[in-house]
């Protein structure tokens, strides 16, 4: 049975006294980052379908070695899960987001269906999508010009294309932030 997957470092000794024989070899920095992010998904799933709390345990021995391969401490990463807590809260409150209402220029409110709508400034992205999109989350804004605006059709980054809606910085400011303009 073929797996090609990243196993725990007793694994192999496991399979050996069943009287089986693994077929390892140890991955390069390359292979290893992308299979702790293939493991963290994989350990992720399981605890979405069975809800065990072992499987929390994987999650955190995952979280663990990333940190290791990243080199960020674990008082680190406390830290800064501390810090957004403080700045954004935790999920204790149970708080479930259902919309956003803009307040317009006199104060009243308006639903803003546009600015969430699909296409527009924020949008739902699958898992694959956004693993895509990511790739270019980064980049610098003159960075990779292979595209156009899709307003003025001036270059445009991948960054731009994937982030701002496809559109350069002066017509994406113009289109979702008008009261931001200089007269």
């Amino acid at each position: 049975m073929k797996h090609s997957k990243l196993v725990r470092d007793r694994i192999p000794e496991v399979i050996r006294e069943a009287g089986k024989t693994p077929i390892t070899h140890i991955a390069d920095d390359a292979e290893y980052w992308q299979k702790l992010k293939q493991k963290l998904q994989e350990e992720v799933e399981e605890f979405i379908d069975n809800e065990e709390t072992e499987e929390l345990a994987d999650i955190l021995e995952i979280m663990y070695a990333i940190c290791g391969f990243k080199r960020v401490s674990r008082d680190e990463l406390e830290s800064l899960r501390k810090k957004k807590a403080g700045e954004r809260g935790g999920f204790k409150s149970r708080i479930i987001l259902e919309e956003v209402k803009m307040k317009e220029s006199s104060g009243a409110e308006k639903e803003d269906d546009e600015f969430w709508a699909d296409g527009a400034f924020a949008e739902t992205l699958g898992p694959e999508d956004l693993k895509e999109k990511m790739k270019t989350f980064h980049k610098k804004h003159d960075e990779d010009m292979n595209f156009n605006c899709r307003k003025c059709n001036k270059p445009i980054s991948a960054h731009n294309k994937d982030w701002h809606n496809g559109m350069c910085d002066d017509c994406f400011n113009k289109e979702f932030f008008p009261d931001n303009e200089e007269d």
